[in-house]
């Protein structure tokens, strides 16, 4: 998501922000960050190749970027799973289609393929895929069945669908008098209400486990609830007197989000293992979109002044945030893998560049352009 539309999100507009969004060009109304990598180190982005936005995938055999997107235009928002799957929002002449690309086949193929515009495409392990159609429905895509279902199937505004390896999916839906979080297990095929009519809720993400964590209203401020399969009951876990906002959660269920502590953003990390919240960044800068892999280590961006961003790194083994980007760039929107590889996005002031961070190296690689 744009910066400035971030902080509509923020202030609880999410509606408004909706509709801003709604009357740019389309693009801008994924919240997906641009730059990702998996397990194996393969890292896809979105690039302009002097023409058209094109999907590049970057293999570390290699070292060199290839265009999957095999000329296609404007393609946005990659994702990848860990045997190497990419899924994309791109533009076959009249809609965006959500695209695939197998390294085994090679070939991007349009598994949306319908009359509508299609956003936000997120795929699990087993390379099943979920996506918002503009007709505000969640669609999911099974390489079993090949043939997309709407899922949501209800007459409410549907937005940011996650999915987990077990093919759970979440999302958030207005119902006409309120925000809620809504689940769908492939085992009953039913949307469920889980968020227990808590107002304004959004941002929800899954773990592997099953277990949701999202933002809502608890009268006074933007808490960070937690509900899991066993209790079915949404736990405040941020617990605090100011808002929070962009939650995520790993494997283990550690959770991490950003909250304005009255004079900064900061960063804090709950575990279930010592269920009180802890600022891991404790700093005075603004520190925002957090990102934590199954190990704990948790990166995140910090706005230094107006045209440096840093990204920083903090392992749960040392307790101390660390400047991984050890520059003066833009460096925006993280991603970290289960092995500690940290890839980013910097604005060097003439173009973007893409940097990969090893845990094993003193400072991070620029892998494109």
């Amino acid at each position: 998501m744009q910066r400035w539309s971030r902080l509509l999100v923020r202030a609880g507009l999410l509606a408004a922000a909706a509709v801003l969004l709604a009357g740019l060009p389309v693009q801008a109304m994924d919240i997906l960050p641009n730059t990702q990598i998996n397990t194996k180190v393969v890292v896809v982005w979105s690039g302009f190749d002097g023409a058209h936005y094109q999907i590049y995938r970057w293999d570390p055999k290699t070292a060199t970027p290839v265009n999957i997107s095999n000329n296609l235009p404007y393609n946005f928002n990659p994702q990848i799973n860990a045997k190497g799957v990419v899924v994309w929002r791109g533009y076959d002449g009249a809609q965006y289609q959500i695209y695939r690309w197998d390294p085994k086949a090679a070939t991007p193929v349009n598994i949306s393929n319908n009359p509508i515009n299609n956003y936000v495409p997120q795929i699990n392990a087993k390379g099943v895929v979920v996506w918002l159609g503009d007709d505000y429905q969640i669609y999911r895509w099974d390489p079993k069945a090949g043939t997309p279902v709407n899922i949501s199937n209800n007459l409410i505004d549907n937005y940011g669908p996650q999915i987990n390896d077990q093919g759970v999916v979440v999302w958030s839906g207005f119902d006409g008098a309120d925000w809620r979080i809504y689940r769908w297990d492939p085992k009953t095929a039913t949307p469920v209400n889980i968020s227990n009519n808590l107002p304004y809720v959004n941002e929800p993400q899954i773990s592997a486990k099953g277990v949701v964590v999202w933002r809502g209203y608890d009268g006074a401020q933007y808490q960070i609830y937690r509900w899991e399969p066993k209790a079915a009951t949404p736990v405040n876990i941020s617990n605090n007197l100011f808002d929070n906002y962009s939650p995520q959660i790993n494997a283990k269920g550690v959770v991490v989000w950003e909250g304005y502590d009255g004079a900064h953003y900061q960063i804090y990390c709950w575990d279930p293992k010592a269920p009180t919240p802890v600022n891991i960044s404790n700093n005075l800068i603004e520190n925002d979109y957090p990102q934590i892999n199954d190990k704990g280590v948790v990166v995140w961006q910090a706005w230094e002044h107006v045209n440096s961003n840093l990204i920083y790194r903090w392992d749960p083994k040392a307790h101390t945030p660390t400047n991984i980007s050890n520059n003066a760039l833009d460096n925006q929107e993280p991603q970290i893998n289960t092995k500690g590889q940290v890839v980013w996005e910097a604005w060097d002031g003439g173009q973007w560049v893409i940097y990969l961070w090893h845990p094993n190296a003193d400072a991070p690689a620029q892998i494109w352009p």
